[in-house]
């Protein structure tokens, strides 16, 4: 088990919203979506003769609300609408550069969609959880597959017509390091070591048969968290009476990643370890021990080896990252006046 980088999976394409861990929501149903209380019309748009459906709106909608809800994000009365009309107008972008592909003959093997429904199942908890999100936002399969289909269709279009288009060397590299130097500024960071003892979450009693059964797994688990909090007590003991902590990490620790390194989580900002660690290296002075700490995953011994101060990352450091972000930038700037080229000529109407 590692703790020390600590990150949040994340869809690199937001097309399911996975449920709250209950599997519940409090966001209306699809078909309850409207635009500031007017109703959306089965067609909003076509394109060269296309039809882009209400429902096509309505989950983009559905996914931009419950983004919000979960960021806190208030939409302000009346912003509905202004919100619809630019998803609309992405949905618009999105199927003129769909039809260009598809005048290429550019197709999508079928294996690759089904690979990244793969993926995007296994961000969820159980199979039924992923269908119930499906059906929470309109979503079949096939819907699903088709929308996969077509992202996957233009980012195809982008890699054969547009990224070759784009220049971008070392010296636009450089300009814009010189020009965003602050940027690039790495906050002070923190060397820190660990002994971890693992405990069990009293609600993981499994599902016992009987009310007795359930006392005796409840038994058991507090049996075993009181064993942890003796066994991190015992390292404790042993680090007062002089034993070094890499000695008391390999005798005590079972975080089993970092227990061959001296229990090392190596070098971290405070945003990238669990709060409860974060908060205990920010407090340590160099070479200095933490108490016993407790998280949601057991007791902790925290040692701060150094503070790195905050620097400017140099160019050669961050050369290939800006390299990936100019790319990006320009692609995407090339792709805009692709499509309003596209729209010049293009036959469209809206319904919204």
């Amino acid at each position: 088990m590692k703790f020390g980088k600590w990150i949040s999976v994340i869809a690199a394409c937001l097309i399911l919203l996975p449920l709250t861990a209950s599997g519940e929501e409090t966001m209306p149903r699809l078909e309850d979506i409207t635009i500031d209380g007017k109703p959306i019309p089965d067609t909003v748009a076509k394109v060269n003769g296309a039809t882009l459906t209400g429902d096509l709106i309505k989950r983009e909608m559905m996914a931009y609300k419950m983004m919000a809800a979960r960021t806190g994000k208030v939409l302000e009365p009346g912003s509905e609408e202004k919100i619809a009309r630019q998803v609309l107008g992405q949905a618009i972008d999105l199927e003129l550069l769909f039809q260009k592909a598809r005048e290429m003959k550019i197709s999508i093997d079928p294996k690759v969609v089904d690979a990244e429904i793969a993926k995007i199942r296994d961000q969820f908890p159980s199979a039924s959880m992923f269908e119930s999100a499906m059906m929470f936002q309109g979503l079949t399969l096939e819907t699903l597959q088709e929308k996969i289909n077509r992202h996957l269709t233009v980012e195809d279009y982008l890699r054969r017509e547009i990224v070759p288009q784009v220049k971008v060397g070392d010296k636009e590299a450089r300009s814009y390091y010189d020009e965003n130097q602050k940027t690039f500024t790495q906050p002070q960071m923190y060397n820190v070591s660990h002994v971890f003892v693992a405990t069990v979450d009293p609600g993981q009693e499994g599902n016992p048969e009987s009310e007795e059964d359930k006392k005796k797994a409840q038994a058991m688990i507090q049996a075993m968290n009181s064993d942890a909090l003796g066994k991190i007590g015992r390292a404790q003991e042993a680090l007062k009476a002089g034993s070094s902590f890499e000695e008391v990490v390999l005798k005590f620790s079972e975080d089993d990643a970092s227990k061959a390194q001296g229990g090392s989580l190596g070098t971290l900002l405070p945003r990238t370890t669990i709060p409860e660690i974060a908060e205990a290296m920010v407090s340590l002075k160099p070479g200095a021990t933490s108490e016993i700490i407790k998280s949601n995953f057991g007791y902790h011994i925290v040692k701060l080896l150094e503070r790195v101060p905050s620097r400017i990352l140099p160019f050669v450091e961050v050369q290939s990252d800006i390299l990936n972000l100019l790319l990006k930038m320009e692609t995407e700037k090339l792709k805009r006046e692709a499509v309003q080229e596209m729209r010049k000529t293009a036959r469209i109407e809206t319904f919204l």
